[in-house]
């Protein structure tokens, strides 16, 4: 599954879960523990995943695109001629050198989301 889609569905997931939980009557769920026990904390650590989602831009997760790069490089040489091209300046902020690992991220949150999911009952395969 392409990464962005596999963001956006993190994204969803973790909201529908907050969103039922924080219900006055939260949804049934079928975990072990009543839901009572253990709904403040999982509310807490969701919401938390929610924050490290939308910390992760798609470019974190994107594959680079050479042609792209390439091409604004190609822009860059132009630049350092005396003109300015505002496509090449965006292009080349994709650079990739320095974005955080964001595919490592990505990992980290969905076990992290299937871990809750257990304790909740909850058998989805993201």
């Amino acid at each position: 599954m392409p990464l962005g889609r596999q963001l956006g569905i993190l994204r969803g997931t973790v909201n529908a879960l907050l969103a039922s939980l924080q219900l006055a009557k939260p949804l049934v769920f079928l975990g072990n523990l009543p839901i009572e026990d253990i709904r403040e904390p999982i509310v807490k650590d969701l919401q938390m995943l929610s924050q490290r989602l939308s910390n992760i831009r798609l470019k974190d997760v994107a594959p680079r695109d050479l042609q792209a790069e390439a091409h604004a490089r190609e822009h860059r040489d132009v630049e350092a001629e005396g003109t300015d091209d505002a496509l090449a300046n965006a292009i080349m902020e994709l650079e990739t050198s320095d974005r955080p690992n964001g595919t490592q991220e990505l990992a980290s949150i969905q076990q992290e989301i299937h871990i809750i999911m257990q304790k909740l009952g909850v058998n989805l395969t993201l």
